[in-house]
């Protein structure tokens, strides 16, 4: 993908001083198009949000995002943005998940009202436990 399209020159930028979770926010206030929203999806406050976005700002040179009727509509850099940022991130997301739990598991033996109780509930949630049925 080419890169010289940017307004911006991404040399200046230290990425060893760049908080790499504001790409995260970027993502979310593109999609959402409203700061409140975006800080529901990313279970963060409003005010943390619109403290990320001026950062995002302060990085990036430009405002990303205005504010319209109809909540924030991304500027001309921002939109050139959003498909190199939601690459990174998916490549962040497919490393991650190669990443394998194996040698962290836990064995629990446990009674069927037990697992009833907690287990499956905290399964459901966190998508993290594996159930396996026993005799």
């Amino acid at each position: 993908m080419k890169m010289d399209f940017f307004l911006f020159d991404m040399n200046k930028i230290d990425i060893a001083k760049t908080d790499l979770n504001l790409l995260k926010v970027f993502e979310a206030l593109y999609g959402e198009g409203s700061a409140s929203l975006a800080a529901t999806r990313l279970a963060l406050t409003q005010s943390a949000v619109s403290t990320a976005l001026k950062r995002l700002r302060d990085v990036d040179g430009d405002p990303l995002f205005q504010r319209t009727g109809r909540g924030l509509a991304p500027t001309l850099l921002a939109q050139q943005l959003k498909p190199v940022v939601s690459e990174v991130l998916h490549k962040i997301r497919q490393s991650l998940a190669m990443v394998s739990p194996s040698g962290r598991s836990l064995d629990l033996a446990i009674s069927s009202g037990g697992c009833k109780k907690w287990v499956e509930p905290m399964s459901t949630r966190r998508g993290e436990l594996r159930l396996c049925g026993g005799s």
